[in-house]
């Protein structure tokens, strides 16, 4: 098969999976349940269990109660305090509302040029901070979670695969629904890039509003590479068993065996 060819079925996949999986919650662009991405052993991952999505600082008021008839038990933030500020959440002073800033003001700009490059040098630096929240949704009373951050595309999407990792989910898999973030956020960003006239800051604004499969494909390789995979990576920062088996207790879903399907 040809690159076009392996890219073009790529792209299909992708569309295929965001469309089945993608939620009305006006006006957030980018919102969609995890729900039925496969795991190691025949597993899935439960649907209306974790839930990632852009700012819901944009919710209209039918997008709020679309959110509120899900009945989440943790929504965590991953925005800045400034982020925060400028946009509050609909929910930041409800129970469930947990705010876990990936940033603060003192860390130092990253000017890497490539997206893998700035994702491999933050779950370098900052385990941490990816630790705890993964952890508040390990530790989320029972019902849905949702994570967001502003786009809902790159620090969403580091802690969602690190979830998705810790819980077996394959790396085709989770490099798919990143991918999928490029097509709820497209129009949204050739819109931002529409007054950039230097060549040199377009193409780096066009790297950084990309969402490959190949970007979080490298970003898995480098946890393997460097830190044995997503759930060394976070033992490693400090997340404990407990909260990896509530991981998994929450989020998959074992697939019976064949032998009893045919006995039902």
């Amino acid at each position: 098969m040809t690159n076009g060819a392996t890219n073009l079925a790529q792209d299909t996949k992708v569309d295929a999976v965001a469309e089945l999986r993608d939620l009305d919650w006006p006006a957030c662009l980018n919102a969609r349940d995890l729900g039925g991405l496969p795991t190691a052993g025949g597993g899935r991952i439960r649907e209306q269990a974790l839930i990632r999505s852009d700012r819901l600082s944009r919710l209209t008021d039918d997008g709020v109660e679309a959110v509120r008839q899900l009945r989440p038990s943790r929504i965590v933030d991953l925005r800045t305090a400034a982020q925060c500020e400028r946009e509050p959440s609909p929910f930041a002073a409800a129970d469930m509302y947990c705010h876990v800033p990936l940033s603060i003001p003192i860390d130092p700009p990253n000017r890497q040029a490539r997206l893998v490059d700035r994702y491999r040098s933050k779950l370098g630096l900052y385990s941490h901070r990816f630790v705890q929240a993964v952890a508040a949704v390990a530790d989320a009373p029972p019902g849905p979670v949702v994570v967001h951050c502003q786009a809902g595309k790159d620090r969403t999407g580091l802690v969602i695969a690190l979830i998705l990792k810790a819980v077996g989910v394959p790396d085709d898999a989770v490099a798919v629904d990143y991918a999928a973030s490029a097509a709820r956020l497209g129009a949204y960003y050739t819109a931002k890039r529409a007054d950039i006239k230097d060549v040199e800051l377009l193409e780096l604004v066009r790297e950084l509003h990309s969402a490959r499969a190949d970007t979080m494909a490298s970003t898995l390789s480098y946890l393997r590479d460097e830190f044995g995979g997503g759930q060394s990576y976070l033992r490693r920062g400090g997340l404990v068993g407990r909260q990896l088996e509530a991981l998994r207790s929450r989020l998959v879903v074992r697939s019976q065996p064949s032998s009893t399907r045919a006995r039902a």
